[in-house]
């Protein structure tokens, strides 16, 4: 009976301890970083306005990383190369012991402070006028004069004194019609506007210039649909000969009609 009772019984002795696999698992797929795309490498054709940018991203992805070696980081480097700045190391063979002295060569070749801010103020000055009154022109116009600024405020210049210079280069690339709201805008104000003011007046503009165009492009659209539908219907045979049943109906009632003439009796 002793023995019967032992063999029902569950043996503990070879028992496992309970495991946490599952959490674990849980855990570690909670904690997995996402998926992100690869970061493409710009490419520098030897533009000043384009170096400060080439260089900072270069050097934080490939030149600072630890796990590249120095005939990686050389590959990388000429293959993100175009134009003139491709020539400059054209003749420097790709080795673990000439990275260095590339990587030096460029930086001494673009890395010129002075250069790098009359590329960008010369951008700015050459920037072609905006013709004609619309959203797009407008909008390059603002976006071309904020990227200036924003390259000499990490070159630390001092933007934030150059209003006057700023808001006359600006205004003066500025269609006629946009010109003259401006100045509507500063009416008889004898103070002197700063860049921020007639950035938000160009905002402003902007999304009113849009919202203007996408409403006559709405009716644009309608009346050519409209259009359409009234020559499909004129064009379809269902309604050619409906206009020939009512042009013989036309033609059958004009021939019963007798013309009468006024009289021509004389008046006593």
């Amino acid at each position: 009976m002793t023995a019967c009772v032992d063999k029902l019984t569950p043996s503990t002795s070879n028992a496992t301890p309970p495991t946490h696999n599952s959490t674990i698992n849980e855990t570690q797929s909670q904690n997995k970083a996402p998926f992100l795309p690869r970061i493409t490498l710009p490419k520098f054709s030897g533009n000043y306005t384009d170096w400060v940018n080439f260089r900072d991203i270069f050097a934080s992805l490939v030149h600072s990383s630890t796990s590249l070696s120095n005939v990686e980081r050389f590959h990388y480097l000429k293959s993100s190369l175009t134009g003139d700045a491709a020539l400059v190391l054209k003749n420097i063979s790709i080795t673990d012991a000439n990275y260095a002295s590339a990587w030096n060569t460029l930086n001494s070749r673009y890395n010129n402070p002075r250069a790098i801010v009359n590329a960008h103020l010369s951008a700015l000055c050459d920037h072609a006028p905006v013709k004609h009154e619309n959203a797009t022109e407008l909008q390059f116009l603002r976006d071309r004069t904020n990227d200036v600024i924003a390259a000499l405020n990490t070159l630390e210049r001092p933007v934030s004194e150059w209003d006057d210079l700023l808001v006359f280069l600006t205004v003066k690339k500025l269609d006629k019609h946009t010109r003259m709201e401006w100045e509507f805008k500063l009416g008889d104000s004898e103070d002197f506007p700063s860049y921020d003011d007639l950035d938000s007046f160009l905002s402003a503009r902007i999304r009113a210039l849009e919202s203007v165009s996408c409403a006559g492009l709405l009716t644009r659209r309608r009346k050519q649909a409209d259009r359409r539908i009234q020559n499909q219907l004129a064009y379809s045979p269902q309604s050619r000969s409906m206009n020939g049943v009512l042009f013989a109906q036309m033609n059958t009632n004009c021939t019963s009609v007798k013309i009468l003439k006024p009289s021509s009796s004389k008046v006593e």
